[in-house]
């Protein structure tokens, strides 16, 4: 059913895999590049309601607190092993991602791969196949004020690769909330169908 409709590959990283794989502490120092399903949901109704189904792709992954229609947990389910992580990516109409390895298997399709609650900022290139990004917020703790683009070179954090490093300098990481996400995937559609358009010319 899945191949002969359009669908989107959501990839959402999340604590559970690391976990599993790799224990605790790396689990902990890794933590700034998790996000949460939950806070997708709103988003992924925009998605089905502009007739695209939603398959949740990974492996071993915290389960979402919800249920769709039009969206498809494959993560989670009976069905999920390493040709089916390939196959979907390879027929789906483009990847949103917050920025993991499984979305490079989209790419070696020429998938467009859109990337949202992304840190570090500075370790990201926008490409022909990454088009799109928007990072997770940086706040000041003591002031809860958002860090300018400016400021997060200056402290170092462009490149931060350790949740420590931004415990250390009193920085919150903050996820995009529902409203914004909701506005991302909106921009996200514009952009594929805009150029989908213009390749089909």
């Amino acid at each position: 059913v899945l191949f002969r409709s359009k669908y989107i590959c959501l990839v959402i990283r999340d604590d559970k895999f690391t976990l599993q794989n790799h224990g605790k502490q790396i689990a902990i120092n890794t933590s700034y590049r998790n996000s949460k399903i939950d806070g997708y949901r709103n988003g992924i109704e925009v998605l089905i309601k502009h007739g695209y189904q939603v398959v949740r792709v990974g492996s071993v992954a915290n389960v979402p607190n919800f249920s769709l229609k039009g969206f498809i947990d494959y993560a989670n389910s009976g069905l999920r092993n390493e040709k089916h992580d390939i196959l979907l990516q390879a027929n789906c109409a483009f990847v949103i991602s917050t920025g993991t390895g499984l979305d490079e298997i989209a790419k070696l399709y020429r998938k467009k791969v859109f990337t949202m609650n992304y840190l570090p900022v500075g370790k990201f290139q926008l490409t022909n196949l990454r088009p799109y990004i928007l990072p997770k917020g940086l706040i000041f703790r003591d002031t809860g004020i958002k860090l300018s683009l400016d400021e997060i070179f200056e402290l170092g954090l462009w490149s931060a690769n350790n949740t420590k490093i931004y415990e250390n300098k009193n920085i919150e990481i903050v996820d995009l909330n529902e409203e914004q996400i909701i506005k991302c995937f909106n921009e996200i559609l514009e952009i594929y169908e805009e150029r989908k358009h213009i390749y089909n010319d």
